[in-house]
């Protein structure tokens, strides 16, 4: 419920950004909206998408900002990338941030984030690469890929998979122990947080979500 009143707000606070921004479109960002959304080509710019189903199969050379019940992104982003959706996969290289909030949250093998990642979600799948620091907030958390930095979540069942690596520290909150595959390398400080330090992060997402809708407006 907490997730998806958080996905709730941050399509909110991203629809009367888009709105602006399509009245007075530049020349190559594209602004689209329906029930079945995809980019119709390469974009030499932002896409920004709000549907039932979005779909972005062609390369976007710079932002993409979207909302959906099911959004999925198969083609390289040039820059960064906040979704807000039920079911969000990301199957392709992130040339900036990363910030998605959803129901499900799927990094595949294939996905890379150039910068850092933030991911608020009832169950969050973390299979491809994050250079940077990640922040995770969900209910199931699963890391099987890369994480190159340090990495901070919070969930009732946190895993890391035998293929799982993080260069920098682990830090997770939760009211279990945290379940680490044979194979997995954690490089750094392993720590879990207090109920106290939970409490303070609790109010982390609406943080985050009130920055985003600070910088998209």
């Amino acid at each position: 419920m907490r997730n998806s009143i958080l996905c709730f707000a941050l399509a909110v606070a991203l629809v009367p950004a888009w709105a602006q921004q399509a009245a007075g479109s530049a020349k190559n960002n594209v602004y689209t909206a329906g029930g079945d959304t995809r980019t119709k080509g390469p974009v030499n710019g932002d896409f920004t998408a709000f549907g039932g189903h979005v779909t972005v199969d062609s390369p976007v050379s710079g932002d993409l900002t979207g909302a959906g019940g099911t959004i999925e992104v198969r083609a390289p982003i040039g820059d960064d990338v906040r979704l807000a959706g039920g079911t969000v996969r990301i199957e392709s290289t992130v040339g900036g941030e990363l910030m998605v909030a959803g129901g499900n949250v799927t990094l595949s093998k294939e996905a890379s984030v150039a910068g850092n990642a933030r991911v608020y979600a009832g169950d969050i799948t973390i299979d491809g690469t994050v250079q940077g620091p990640l922040h995770a907030a969900g209910g199931h958390i699963t890391i099987n890929g890369e994480v190159k930095g340090d990495v901070k979540v919070e969930g009732d069942d946190i895993q890391l998979g035998p293929q799982a690596k993080i260069g920098g520290a682990f830090t997770y909150a939760s009211a279990n122990e945290l379940k680490k595959a044979d194979g997995a390398v954690i490089t750094g400080e392993v720590k879990r947080e207090t109920k106290a330090s939970r409490r303070d992060r609790h109010r982390e997402p609406e943080s985050r979500m009130s920055s985003l809708a600070r910088t998209v407006a």
